[in-house]
Formats: structure tokens, sequence, C-alpha cells
């Protein structure tokens, strides 16, 4: 995976950051919030039993 920060990753999406510089280093990706660890980014995604977003804020 290449390397990217938080603030490369929004801007390339056209996101906007919040209570972060977007200093922070992107080392995975996941779509399953109990693979999440310190450098993931967790993709929310909806599935057929259940909506990845109901576990963002968790992630």
């Amino acid at each position: 995976m290449i390397a990217l920060t938080v603030a490369r990753v929004s801007e390339v999406l056209g996101g906007s950051l919040h209570g972060t510089d977007g200093a922070e280093l992107i080392t995975s990706v996941v779509v399953d919030s109990r693979e999440v660890l310190v450098g993931s980014l967790f993709v929310a995604i909806p599935g057929e039993r259940v909506d990845g977003h109901d576990y963002a804020s968790g992630a």
C-alpha cells in the first residue's frame, strides 16, 4: 500500500478535516470496524445484514 497522510486522502476525496492537521499516516484500509488499528482508515460500506456506517463512530 502506498503510504498516505490523512490530509492527502482528504484532499483527493474533496473532504475536509476537523480536529486534526491531517499529518497522521494511513497504514491500512479496513471495512470491518473490528479490524481497526492505529493508522487504519475505516471505510463504511452498507451490507446485506449490517451497515458499516452504524459502526463508524466506534472505529
